[in-house]
């Protein structure tokens, strides 16, 4: 298999592969979609939740989609990896995000794009009525929140381009409030453009293909465009925007194309945040719209970003780990055996990284590695591991952390580092971290039965006539 391009041959996969639900029922926009998410993501864990499809919006003629990219097994489908043992799809995966940064690719620029099959321009443009935009946190969030589109921009003095992944808020049918934080590419692209008293042209992307999304998702130090053309093996496919200077991705759903106001904010928010909480009204830009454009019968791809658990958390949970290991690498962090990030950390602020350790230093390489680098100076907590220990099991973390830490000796803190003005402990960008050396400390005789012994017991079971629902096996070797 290939990597996947649009979103809907994506999706059409997953639906041969029973990872789709059709939802046909009508459903309200403002407070049902995101409930009935909400609960889908309570309910079921990691590979259990379905891709939700929701295929009839109350007033809207677009369909929503949700959960598409939400778990690990998928993110290996849309990469082409059909492999059911997921120690090999997550190997698979990881080297083609490797060859991602090693091989990237230039796009190429054509004249047409699926994206503008139908445009609409000035006053023609009312995303009121023609987006199905959900509200996430009913009774409570501001008003509807684009949560999974890509915000393309160029840096106004070397013209690099970049896409991030900012909450953009539905203020009127031509303008958005976005909130582009300190640190990332937007708010430094729209601070330059500012002091030379310009506006910033911006492209709002809605339902990317994979290779996009895994990108926009996460903060990388290249040209997503770029990067983008590393994991399909080949350039990117784009157009030029109809009303700005940009370029984007020539199978995209639904594009909206700008401008940011140079040094003008007013009012954005609240909003309920992945973080956990709704937070309150800030001074934000605003993207004054000029176009947009989609598909024929487009698809209007959603993260629900309100708290845990959530599409945003879990997709972020299951794209990470792979641009993690890459910074480690790049790094020279030799001997990363395993990167894990939690959906209950939103998929970012707490990191489990599993090594082979090398020499003393060697977990604390991997932290200053992470909290050193573009892609997570905001990671909350760095917790490693030996490499025997399945840093996806509860028990076998606890367990090295009870048999391997000695707080005085393994626990690292970092008064100050890079943070979140979202984060409810702090509402600032700069925050302490937390790093913990769970590694053996020294060589010891675990005291349990030997493999030998195990592996006996094991091919007898069923003489033994041992059964339990309850029961569970744990890995010894810890």
């Amino acid at each position: 298999m290939k990597p996947y391009g649009a979103l809907r041959d994506f999706i059409e996969l997953l639906e041969t592969k029973q990872e789709l639900v059709r939802i046909t029922k009508e459903v309200d926009k403002d407070w049902e979609i995101s409930t009935i998410t909400r609960k889908v993501w309570m309910d079921y864990k990691d590979n259990d939740r379905p891709t939700l499809l929701f295929e009839r919006v109350k007033d809207y003629a677009i369909p929503v989609v949700m959960g598409v990219y939400a778990t690990q097994r998928r993110v290996a489908l849309s990469l082409g990896i059909d492999q059911d043992n997921a120690r090999i799809a997550w190997e698979r995966t990881r080297d083609i995000f490797v060859r991602a940064e090693e091989e990237q690719h230039k796009p190429n620029l054509k004249e047409r794009g699926l994206c503008q099959e139908n445009v609409l321009t000035g006053d023609q443009v009312d995303i009121l009525s023609v987006l199905p935009v959900p509200t996430w946190t009913p009774d409570k969030d501001a008003s509807p929140y684009i949560t999974a589109g890509g915000t393309a921009s160029k840096d106004p003095e070397t013209g690099e381009l970049s896409v991030g992944n900012y909450r953009l808020q539905v203020k009127g049918p031509r303008k958005l409030g976005v909130f582009p934080a300190p640190g990332q590419d937007l708010f430094f692209h729209w601070k330059k453009a500012s002091a030379l008293n310009q506006a910033l042209p911006v492209a709002v992307l809605i339902g990317n293909n994979p290779a996009i999304l895994y990108t926009q998702i996460y903060k990388v130090p290249y040209c997503e465009y770029d990067l983008a053309g590393g994991l399909l093996g080949g350039p990117l496919d784009t157009v030029k925007a109809r009303t700005v200077d940009i370029e984007v991705p020539a199978d995209t759903e639904i594009v909206i194309e700008g401008y940011m106001p140079p040094n003008y904010r007013e009012e954005e928010g609240p909003f309920g945040e992945a973080f956990g909480v709704v937070s309150p009204k800030r001074m934000n830009p605003v993207i004054e719209i000029t176009a947009l454009t989609f598909r024929n019968n487009p698809i209007y791809h959603a993260f629900m970003s309100s708290g845990v658990p959530g599409t945003a958390g879990s997709t972020r949970a299951a794209v990470k780990p792979f641009w993690v290991y890459n910074t480690l690498k790049r790094a020279g962090v030799p001997e990363v055996h395993d990167v894990y990030m939690p959906e209950a950390g939103t998929g970012s602020q707490i990191v489990f990284v599993a090594i082979k350790k090398q020499w003393e230093f060697h977990p604390r390489h991997v932290m200053y590695a992470l909290w050193g680098s573009k892609n997570n100076y905001d990671c909350k907590f760095v917790v490693v591991t030996d490499s025997d220990v399945n840093v996806r099991d509860d028990f076998e973390l606890m367990r090295a952390i009870f048999m391997c830490v000695e707080p005085s000796r393994d626990v690292v803190i970092i008064s100050q580092g890079g943070s979140h003005e979202i984060d409810p402990t702090t509402r600032s960008v700069i925050a302490a971290k937390m790093g913990i050396d769970a590694t053996r400390p020294y060589e010891y005789d675990v005291s349990l039965p030997s493999d030998e012994y195990l592996q006996r017991v094991s091919a007898s079971w069923t003489d033994y006539n041992i059964h339990s629902s309850r029961h569970r096996t744990h890995n010894p070797a810890g």
